[in-house]
């Protein structure tokens, strides 16, 4: 495999992989997981690398230096808004096991504490 761009974004290299592949050519992102992984925040220190074959190399490179996809955010926004789903309207109640289940930790950790302080000399 040999790497045809780095990417210091994921979303940017799995749009890139997904438009390779589109056209036929296999691609690999050997830094996803750890890229997917991480707080949003952070980045890989080294890029995000799109790997292809080293035979597809030169035609991965024209395709990607072509501009890439065609699909940009607005034209999937405008796509997705020409049929409207309706949701129906539902009541918002906290749920009654989440507080429960807070008064317990609570309890439980208060026990702890407590435990822990008779143990002090």
């Amino acid at each position: 495999m040999k790497t045809v761009r780095t990417y210091m974004d994921i979303n940017e290299a799995l749009l890139e992989q997904s438009w390779l592949e589109s056209n036929g050519i296999e691609s690999f992102i050997p830094d996803e997981l750890t890229a997917s992984s991480v707080m949003p925040h952070v980045s890989v220190y080294s890029g995000i690398r799109l790997q292809v074959k080293v035979e597809d190399f030169e035609a991965a490179q024209d395709l990607l230096s072509k501009g890439g996809s065609d699909i940009s955010e607005s034209a999937l926004f405008e796509e997705a808004s020409e049929a409207p789903v309706e949701v129906p309207p539902t009541e918002s109640k906290p749920p009654k096991d989440l507080l429960l289940f807070g008064v317990a930790a609570v309890i439980v950790l208060s026990a702890i504490v407590g435990w822990a302080v008779s143990m002090l000399p």
